[in-house]
């Protein structure tokens, strides 16, 4: 169901665009206040916490040592998956667009969707340089897992996302480990001391941040 604007309401956003002023009193290029917070889950191997305006998202970065049959089938990709808490809106009773109202199914729909658009982003060796070093042995690899749960919904879902991923991978610490001989040929990994870790690269990450066209005025 699509929400359905007066002719009266139309004019009212569209004027205020146009003058460059908002119901809540911020220019058409000023973003609600942006809060970060790092180190949040001490269970994880990174976290983070974001808050845009009223929405409200927790990110959890979990680093698995996983056995690989084939590695040369093996894609060292980051592993997205989003958690729509019925507790952050009443609207996740469903969905329709990353950015408009959530209509149908438990936000389950929206959650595939906001998934779906940060492996597009992250689908790429460029964005984190250090993809390559989560392979440590012809058969082992770490495999990242980025849990996203969302406590508050706001809208700028995607935005506060990119945001927090790359607040958590900035916090994420992955365990050094020693490769060594194992029997018939294969390979044996040891963790070393839980003090011997390294942090990713997340320099070259990109943030989102969207914006909105209303007769050829651009809204933040």
């Amino acid at each position: 169901m699509d929400i359905q604007l007066s002719d009266a309401e139309k004019l009212y956003v569209i004027h205020g665009a146009q003058q460059g002023i908002r119901s809540d009193g911020r220019g058409t290029f000023d973003y609600q206040p942006i809060i970060v917070e790092t180190g949040v889950l001490p269970t994880a191997n990174g976290s983070a916490r974001v808050r845009l305006g009223s929405t409200d998202l927790l990110i959890g970065i979990k680093a698995d040592l996983v056995v690989v049959d084939d590695m040369s089938s093996y894609s060292n990709r980051l592993n997205f998956s989003i958690d729509c808490s019925a507790n952050a809106t009443p609207k996740f009773a469903g969905m329709r667009y990353l950015n408009a109202e959530c209509l149908g199914r438990g936000g389950d729909e929206f959650g595939v969707e906001l998934a779906s658009a940060l492996n597009a982003a992250y689908d790429n060796p460029f964005v984190l340089p250090d993809l390559a070093k989560l392979i440590v042995s012809p058969m082992h690899a770490w495999k990242i897992y980025v849990d996203i749960v969302i406590l508050q919904f706001g809208g700028n879902v995607l935005d506060t996302a990119s945001i927090g991923v790359k607040a958590a991978l900035s916090d994420t610490e992955i365990c050094e480990v020693l490769v060594r001989p194992g029997d018939a040929g294969k390979k044996v990994v040891d963790i070393l001391d839980e003090n011997k870790v390294w942090k990713l690269d997340t320099s070259r990450q990109a943030l989102v941040f969207i914006r909105i066209l209303i007769y050829c005025n651009l809204i933040s």
